[in-house]
């Protein structure tokens, strides 16, 4: 499909209406995040939108954005028109959209290490707190790099439940002797389940 120029506007926020059936939720520490990165970076990621049979504009896909931009009392906010597309096309991209931006993770350690140089409070955004920046390895660090490259993938990230593999993981882990259930101290009053 040929897609034409894409124009962003400026549109009152008061305007756009959220698509009845988009079913990515957005929980309230979410919605802080985006908030928070849009008053650090600025509202840099435009919403989709198509004009419905009523005339409004429904957001097709940014909904966390909306919600971030009301929360920051936003008045208006950049959008770009979908139009070209169909009614089945556009709600069907509201649900491919969600799903391919959950289909990818991070190089755990190009993301420590870039995470580690910059001075910025990630807490804020979603991450975890960064590590001291040391000279030496720890052999936590070394432990985790070991498992990133066995495994292809930190044993911290998310994983799709649907497709079965953390099964295979957990299995590996457990013949390394990783249990998750005993938290990351490994140890202590952490009671184990059968």
């Amino acid at each position: 499909m040929e897609s034409p120029e894409i124009k962003v506007f400026e549109v009152p926020t008061a305007s756009l209406v959220p698509y009845a059936n988009n079913a990515k939720e957005h929980s309230q520490l979410q919605v802080e995040q985006i908030a928070n990165s849009i008053e650090e970076f600025g509202f840099n990621d435009p919403i989709a939108v198509w004009e419905n049979a009523d005339g409004e504009m429904e957001v097709v896909e940014g909904h966390g954005r909306v919600l971030a931009a009301q929360r920051l009392g936003m008045g208006k906010v950049p959008v770009f028109y979908l139009n070209h597309l169909s009614d089945e096309q556009r709600r069907a991209y509201t649900h491919v959209h969600n799903q391919t931006t959950l289909n990818s993770g991070f190089d755990p350690l190009k993301l420590d290490m870039d995470i580690k140089q910059l001075d910025f409070d990630w807490e804020s955004f979603g991450f975890e707190a960064p590590e001291p920046v040391g000279d030496v390895l720890t052999d936590t660090d070394e432990q985790r790099r070991s498992l990133a490259e066995r495994f292809g993938i930190a044993p911290f990230s998310v994983l799709n439940a649907r497709e079965g593999a953390w099964q295979e993981r957990k299995r590996q882990w457990l013949a390394l002797g990783i249990k998750s259930e005993l938290g990351r101290g490994g140890g202590g009053s952490h009671s184990r389940r059968a």
